[in-house]
């Protein structure tokens, strides 16, 4: 069970969904926000922050953070490419033609749009360097470490996952709010284009011809449809862009999203869509893949969130595999201070699990007991812990490799990680093939990182059964 959140910054506001996710799906928590009477400055924003979220929140959850999009440059871009690293250069030379500043002051980051006749169409933006780092130092002060910082307009794209063309022309989603709009264009063959524009009727109109304009020279197709969220004036709103650009439109708010179009209750009204569809990129995460963490600003993963990331059956059994990621992330790093956050870590541990504990006992020990006395089983006869003990066993230190994710249902358990070579990736199923506890090894998916100097992949394993 994991809280994912969707926090969106911008003007006079702070707006956030929250969802949980488990391996059985994810349900909707709750929608936050915060008024300013002006625009905060940043020890407002600072301690807003604090008072929407409470500390626990703010160490344990995951953070999608969109950033408001006056100040972001794009370009569509078509480039033959389809490793990432060179998709990404090809990217910054060709923002470098169009930036009004020098490209080493800037952040730039893409996200795919779509693929035809083996053509890559990238939708490429950046953003000031300085500006990324005011809003990272604000959430840093604040205690969050937020894991994608993106563009507003993008993450309504998230949305396209239900929302989808009826035939073979473009779907318009505009989040209206009081000084900005977000608008993102799509088709059925992908992302078509994203702006933010300030708000005014008229001027919305007028941005959403010239878009139309260009995509229908792009792309040969014309606007289907608009779907408009404005808080409590969205069907007012969806009538008069009607009736001004001749198009059907449509008012969206979240209760409707939910109900008619994902099917799934939810306690409490909200109005405006932005926050939801923010957060909704942990639960469509190739939907999008563009992130301004990146260089000097990329995130690296905690101890305590690989910790907590660890979703299987057992929560006691979890803690013998960040053992063993510990142990990788130990010989790989500053000695001194990943063995004192490692004990920090396991001391946490223990306290959340072991009932009684004292700072004073062995948590080793402790631990043991918990281990000794844990009968949960996986599938057939297959204890859990077994299973684990086995993973620990065969991924040992000796094969370089990053375990993130751990998730089990029935006879399947599945790898999610990072190595830093494919060969490494074949090692690990090679040696995960030698063991007796499993009668299948595959992997699923293995492709190379954003950062280009490692690879992710997913495996699956099945566990055999009494007769196997």
């Amino acid at each position: 069970m994991a809280l994912n959140i969707g926090l969106n910054l911008g003007g006079n506001y702070i707006k956030a969904c929250l969802i949980e996710t488990t391996v059985a799906g994810w349900k909707f928590l709750e929608y936050r926000s915060l008024l300013f009477e002006s625009a905060p400055s940043n020890d407002e924003y600072i301690n807003g922050i604090k008072e929407l979220f409470s500390e626990d929140e703010r160490l344990s959850a995951t953070f999608y953070c969109a950033l408001p999009g006056d100040n972001i440059f794009y370009r569509l871009i078509d480039t033959p490419f389809t490793n990432s690293v060179q998709i990404q250069k090809s990217v910054e030379v060709e923002l470098d033609t169009v930036l009004p500043v020098p490209l080493e002051e800037m952040i730039v980051t893409y996200t795919q749009a779509s693929r035809l006749n083996n053509i890559n169409r990238v939708f490429g933006y950046s953003i000031k360097r300085e500006r990324l780092k005011h809003y990272l130092d604000i959430l840093n002060s604040a205690g969050i470490d937020a894991y994608i910082v993106d563009w507003d307009a993008l993450s309504l794209y998230t949305l396209s996952r239900k929302i989808k063309p009826e035939g073979e022309g473009i779907i318009l989603l505009i989040n209206l709010e009081k000084e900005m709009a977000q608008l993102c264009f799509y088709s059925n063959e992908g992302l078509e284009l994203a702006r933010s524009v300030r708000s005014g009727r008229v001027e919305i109109a007028e941005e959403i011809r010239r878009s139309g304009r260009l995509l229908r020279e792009i792309t040969g197709r014309d606007l289907e449809k608009i779907y408009v969220s404005a808080g409590d004036i969205s069907d007012s709103a969806a009538q008069k862009l009607g009736s001004l650009l001749g198009i059907p439109s449509v008012p969206l708010s979240p209760v409707k999203f939910f109900n008619e179009l994902a099917h799934i209750p939810i306690s409490q009204e909200f109005h405006l869509i932005l926050p939801f569809a923010t957060v909704l990129r942990s639960i469509y995460k190739k939907a999008l893949s563009g992130n301004f963490r990146r260089g000097e600003f990329s995130y690296h993963k905690s101890f305590s969130e690989i910790r907590s990331s660890m979703i299987t059956a057992g929560a006691v059994a979890g803690l013998l595999v960040i053992l063993t990621i510990g142990d990788i992330i130990y010989k790989y790093t500053d000695r001194k201070r990943v063995y004192n956050q490692l004990q920090e870590e396991l001391t946490a541990a223990c306290s959340s699990v072991i009932k009684g504990y004292a700072p004073d006992m062995d948590c080793a020990r402790e631990m043991r007991k918990l281990f000794a006395g844990n009968t949960s089983r996986l599938y057939s006869n297959i204890k859990i812990i077994d299973m684990l003990r086995e993973l620990s066993a065969r991924i040992n230190r000796d094969l370089t490799v990053d375990i993130s994710e751990i998730t089990g249902e029935g006879e399947k358990v599945r790898l999610k990680g990072k190595a830093p070579t494919l060969e490494m990736v074949d090692k690990i199923k090679t040696e995960l093939s030698r063991s007796t506890y499993f009668s299948n090894v595959e992997v699923l998916d293995s492709k190379q990182d954003v950062d280009g100097k490692s690879f992710n992949f997913i495996i699956t394993l099945i566990l055999r059964g009494e007769s196997s």
